[in-house]
């Protein structure tokens, strides 16, 4: 990776996001679609223009419907069926997180880790839900995570620094802890002093939508000029 082992992880919906993050100098993307509701899972055919077209590690959200992070078992074979379709793609990881109650569903997790082979798990933002966040990144460790992605439970990450730098003391190296919530150059340097080197960003500004809109839109898509900042704030 660039960025003398940092990395920068930028979150896009469309292939102009990606290629625009990867011109500015983004490490990954994050591919996902419809922010507006908090992200679902996105078309494979957006997977496959993503990697062939940028040449970047993607990873890919599976969340079969907005709305809260548990599942049912008709949800998780459709996620099943797409985990398959995204690395079959080639994908570099797949994000999810399963909760119940405030915990870990074990055996929601540990059905799309099977299926997986050696692509890189990541558990997304579901861990700021848990209510035991520190037993919880012992627990990703076993279930095979290789990532998770977290602000530390406040919306921000720079207002969970205090605990983003106990999750990376407490991950030891087993995983790695991925900072985002509000991730910009202005704090990439004070993150990365905690000890944290992954860094997600979704480094947007608004555009002008054209035409007649159906339902919910993002209004915002990825600035390549915040995603240089950036990539320019960690490489110093």
């Amino acid at each position: 990776m660039k960025n003398s082992g940092f990395v920068v992880e930028i979150a896009v919906t469309g292939l102009s996001d990606g290629l625009a993050a990867a011109r500015a100098g983004a490490d990954r993307l994050e591919v996902s679609s419809a922010l507006a509701v908090g992200g679902v899972s996105p078309s494979t055919g957006l997977v496959k223009n993503l990697i062939c077209e940028t040449g970047l590690p993607v990873v890919v959200l599976l969340r079969a419907r907005p709305g809260r992070f548990e599942t049912d078992k008709d949800d998780l074979r459709v996620m099943l069926a797409d985990a398959e379709a995204y690395l079959s793609a080639g994908a570099e990881a797949l994000a999810f997180g399963f909760t119940r109650e405030g915990h870990i569903d074990h055996a929601a997790c540990a059905a799309i880790r099977k299926v997986m082979g050696p692509a890189n798990a990541v558990f997304h933002r579901a861990f700021d839900r848990l209510e035991e966040p520190f037993s919880g990144l012992d627990e990703l460790a076993d279930l095979g995570f290789h990532r998770v992605l977290t602000s530390g439970g406040p919306p921000t990450a720079l207002e969970g620094i205090a605990t983003l730098r106990q999750l990376v003391e407490k991950a030891s190296g087993r995983l790695e802890i991925v900072a985002a919530g509000g991730v910009r150059a202005g704090n990439a340097k004070a993150l990365l002093d905690a000890g944290l080197k992954q860094l997600h960003a979704s480094c947007k500004a608004p555009f002008q939508s054209v035409g007649c809109l159906v339902g919910q839109e993002d209004p915002e898509r990825v600035d390549r000029h915040q995603v240089a900042e950036l990539v320019r704030a960690v490489s110093a």
